[in-house]
């Protein structure tokens, strides 16, 4: 998804250039039916940019067992939390035990 731009080989992350116009449906992006069904119930028929950019991308790494950091620069209402929150989300669906499966770093104003 997106525009991949030319990486250095010594980094490992792709820049992706998300445009305005990427926009997909909840249920397209890979996320577990329980999800997009509560999405639908909530009124979020559509991703906004940057969730159709990252969801899927996200849940490609963890279903490959790869690094999932990402770092995600966007502005105040672009829809960053669900882009990250709903790949946790579909992840933890199937755990049963109680332990600390995710860690997520935000900054903070002072």
């Amino acid at each position: 998804p997106g525009h991949e731009e030319d990486n250095d080989d010594d980094d490992p992350l792709p820049f992706v250039d998300v445009s305005d116009e990427l926009r997909a449906p909840a249920s397209e992006a890979g996320l577990h039916p329980h999800l997009c069904a509560t999405l639908e119930r909530m009124g979020i028929r559509t991703l906004f940019p940057v969730q159709a950019a990252a969801i899927p991308w996200l849940l490609h790494a963890e279903a490959a067992g790869l690094a999932s950091d990402l770092c995600v620069c966007a502005p105040t209402g672009s829809g960053k939390t669900l882009a990250y929150v709903l790949p946790i989300v579909h992840s933890l669906l199937s755990r049963v035990v109680c332990r600390l499966r995710a860690v997520v770093v935000l900054p903070t104003r002072s």
